[in-house]
């Protein structure tokens, strides 16, 4: 005999229909890193949550071992913005 515990998720129909809103970055569409690449190259994002409700961010790389993020992840609460630095190490 298997015995089967059944786990209960609630689901918010409101959360399921509300977007989050728009994210500002500056600069807004990219950052370049030019040669050489031996020398540590340090360029700064800000990331500004336009929107009205609290959100979470997470910036993911291929390549850990040479693009470093600081912060790489974090909430922000409406009209907040953070800076964040990125890295070619």
């Amino acid at each position: 005999m298997v015995t089967v515990k059944r786990q209960r998720y609630w689901i918010f129909p409101m959360a399921q229909s509300v977007p989050p809103g728009d994210i500002h970055t500056q600069p807004g569409s990219k950052i370049v890193f030019n040669a050489p690449y031996d020398d540590k190259h340090t360029y700064h994002i800000k990331i500004t949550n336009a929107g009205g409700r609290r959100i979470g961010w997470a910036i993911k790389t291929t390549n850990m071992r040479r693009l470093g993020v600081d912060p790489p992840c974090g909430v922000l609460d409406p009209k907040e913005n953070v800076l964040m630095a990125v890295s070619l190490v």
